[in-house]
């Protein structure tokens, strides 16, 4: 079955749409204004956008240098900070240390003078107590001395030969007086010796006169016992003397 078009059909549709469909017609424009206007805005923006690319490309190109050397400066300033820092604790690490060992060398010296302190004590008390009996002693001995004068003066008057005795009592209190002189000039040396350098060494010297104080004790000791001896045989003599008729 035909179907008869009618002669506006062939007309162009925009004739056709404008003339028979008008709001078709304006929907259309509308449309094609909104395709050309977004269009437009794509352009626009890539148009922005290619321009700031350049900006930014002329930005980077032209500011990499001084970017660069503000790090640079930036990691310098670090670098030397820790270093500071560093040299700062190793200061006080140093610091530290120098104060232990001040510190460490304040108390040996603070022992070291109580040790020479308490030696000193011990050592005088000592000597004190050395010289005591060596004094006793001597003063012993110079009694025993003045009581053996006195018997030989009783014998002498008796008639008595007593020179023997008398010569070896004479020989005792010499060395008696050797020893006490011994004695006493040790014990005014004896603040000299406790305050020198090598108290030890200079002790030596104390114990040598010490030594030479007792072999002058004993001499004496024995210088009496040849005195007692001639004494003795006075008195066999008078015995002798008296038996005989």
């Amino acid at each position: 079955m035909w179907v008869r078009v009618p002669l506006a059909a062939h007309l162009p549709l925009d004739n056709f749409a404008k003339k028979s469909y008008p709001e078709f017609y304006t929907m259309k424009r509308v449309a094609l204004i909104l395709i050309l206007s977004t269009n437009l805005y794509f352009i626009s923006a890539e148009m922005v956008l290619a321009q700031t690319d350049g900006e930014t490309a002329n930005t980077t190109t032209t500011t990499p240098s001084s970017t660069q050397e503000e790090v640079d400066a930036i990691r310098q300033k670090r670098i030397e900070d820790q270093k500071a820092a560093l040299e700062k604790r190793k200061a006080a690490l140093e610091e530290k240390k120098t104060e232990r060992v001040a510190t460490r060398e304040a108390m040996k010296e603070e022992l070291k003078e109580k040790r020479m302190e308490h030696l000193s004590d011990v050592a005088n008390m000592r000597f004190e107590k050395i010289v005591r009996r060596f004094n006793a002693a001597i003063a012993r001995l110079e009694h025993i001395i003045e009581r053996f004068n006195t018997r030989l003066e009783k014998l002498s008057e008796e008639g008595h030969d007593v020179s023997a005795a008398q010569a070896s009592v004479n020989t005792a209190a010499d060395h008696v007086a050797a020893a006490k002189a011994l004695i006493a000039t040790t014990e005014s040396q004896l603040n000299t010796v406790l305050e020198s350098e090598n108290p030890a060494s200079s002790f030596v010297t104390v114990k040598d006169a010490f030594k030479e104080a007792q072999d002058e004790l004993i001499a004496a000791r024995e210088a009496l016992r040849n005195a007692l001896k001639e004494i003795k045989s006075l008195r066999q003599t008078d015995e002798v003397d008296t038996t005989t008729p």
